[in-house]
This record gives structure tokens, sequence and C-alpha cells, in this order.
């Protein structure tokens, strides 16, 4: 990472080896990463920037603490606060005991297009914004997938991240309303289908529960569900069911019972899941267990 996305020179602080783990995605006009980092101090100095060039970096300290000098300022920042870089300017960064790191970095031209972005340089950003804690979860959602072939896609991931930086930079006017209806809208739902991901066997998870926890309106969140493709019902029921039939399929859970594997993925009613089950895959779960079987 510190080749590909920071340059900067490494000391290491304390006397065994600095060890670094890290992964980095690139993606046209935008480059995201996180490092497990020993404690160390990064120096960005003049013959460093020399060979660099204007981009912007937004770092992110996920945990501890990082310290910071960049434009004349020295601060703190605290578990999950970030902080804005211009690459063309000297800066240092201190990690005190090991922890981890993430970085976001863009194209100066593409950031000041649509954001405050001098302004907002080399100042704390909190970790309670909430359009800072929607970047996370959408780099954190695109992290979750091991590649991405499509060209197309890859664009607008992009553009769903410049989208959610402008709003963090306090992007005003035209801009923020393209920014809102591109990655706001789409770190939302990413983020609510990551909630429903993790609550699958809950019987009880429902649209006013989900809406409740987003801090949003049950009508906004059908909304935003149903401008995805599909009503919340039909996603939460289709999840259940490609939950189900991978565990059928797989053949380290054929000595568990059909009912115990859909009460697993959240259905109350074997009756109403072997009816769906058969509706989506063309045989009910006992026929698909069954050629499981004759296959061991």
């Amino acid at each position: 990472m510190s080749r590909k996305l920071i340059s900067a020179e490494v000391d290491r602080l304390g006397d065994s080896a600095f060890r670094a783990e890290a992964s980095l995605r690139i993606f046209e006009e935008v480059r995201f990463g996180m490092g497990f980092l020993d404690a160390h101090i990064n120096r960005r100095g003049r013959d460093v920037i020399a060979n660099d060039n204007d981009d912007f970096l937004l770092v992110i300290n996920p945990d501890n603490v990082l310290r910071v000098e960049h434009r004349g300022r020295e601060f703190e920042l605290g578990p999950g606060d970030a902080v804005l870089l211009d690459c063309s300017e000297q800066a240092n960064f201190e990690r005190p005991v090991t922890g981890r790191l993430r970085c976001v970095r863009l194209a100066r031209a593409s950031v000041r297009q649509t954001s405050r972005a001098e302004d907002r340089s080399a100042r704390i950003i909190s970790r309670h914004s909430n359009y800072l804690n929607f970047l996370i979860s959408y780099l954190d959602a695109v992290d979750r997938h091991e590649c991405y072939d499509s060209p197309e896609l890859r664009k607008r991931i992009t553009a769903h991240i410049h989208d959610l930086m402008a709003l963090l930079l306090d992007a005003r006017g035209d801009a923020r309303d393209i920014a809102r209806a591109g990655g706001l809208k789409a770190a939302r739902i990413r983020g609510l289908k990551d909630d429903v991901m993790h609550n699958l066997s809950r019987q009880d998870l429902d649209a006013d529960t989900l809406a409740s926890r987003h801090g949003i309106s049950t009508r906004t969140l059908q909304r935003l569900f149903e401008q995805d493709g599909m009503t919340f019902t039909q996603y939460l029921l289709s999840m259940r069911l490609e939950r189900a039939h991978r565990l059928l399929v797989d053949k380290t859970h054929v000595v568990r019972s059909v009912s115990g594997l859909a009460y697993e993925c959240g259905f109350s009613d074997v009756s109403h899941f072997n009816h769906r089950f058969r509706a989506r895959y063309g045989a009910s779960p006992s026929e698909i267990r069954r050629q499981v079987e004759r296959e061991n």
C-alpha cells in the first residue's frame, strides 16, 4: 500500500522489525485500501512529494490514535476519525501502537469539481459524520467481493465513491443533489442489504424494524428497495431462499433436517418454505436433498 497508495518514508517505532499487511483496490480515478501496521511514522517530505502528484488522500483511522502534521497543524485522530491530505504538500503521520489504517486516493480534478476540498484539507472529519460512515460502509461492501471485471460496474463504483466524497467534503448546490441521488442512495441500499444478510435467521426481521435501525421511515426503506429493482419483501424472501439452497447442496449439511435449515434461514412455516422453494428452483427441498445424498 505504501508504494501504490501512499508515497512515504516509513520509520518504525520500537526495536522489532516493522510489519505491515495491506490490501489495495485500484479503480479508474480512485484507489483505496486498508492496512494493518506496526507502530511507525510516515514522513512525506520534499523529496517524496516531488515525485508524487497533487491528488487528495483521505486518511481514515479505524482504531487507536493517529497523530497528523499537515499544513502547519498538529492534531490527533481518534478511533473512526478521518482527515483529508493534499498530496502536493508535506505531511507526517504517526501511529504510536499497532493498528489499522484506511486510505482513499482521488484525483484533484475530480474532487475539486464537486466539493470544497481545499477548505476541508488538514481538518479533522469526525467519526460521527454520517457521510463518513456511509463511505466506510460502502467501501466495506465493495471489499467483500473478490473482483470486478465489468467496466460498467467499475465506473459505477467509482462514481458512487466520488459522490460520497463530495458530500463528505461539503458539496453544495447541484453537485450535492447529484451526489445524494447517486452515491448516497447506493450506500444506503447497500447498508440495508448488508443488514438483511446478517439477520436472515431472525424471523422477526421486517421493514419497520430495519427502517428504525437505520434511522429512516418505512416508506423511505420501501422506496429504496423498489428503486433498486424489487420490494423489501421480495428481496428478503430471495436471500432466504438462496441461503437455504446453498445449505441444502452443501454436503456438510446432509445430516441436518430440512425443517432445521428452513428455520435457520428465517422461515417460521415449513409448508410456506417448501412452496416458495419449489416455485424458485423447480424442485422441493427434499428432492434437492436426495440428489445431494445420491452424489455422496
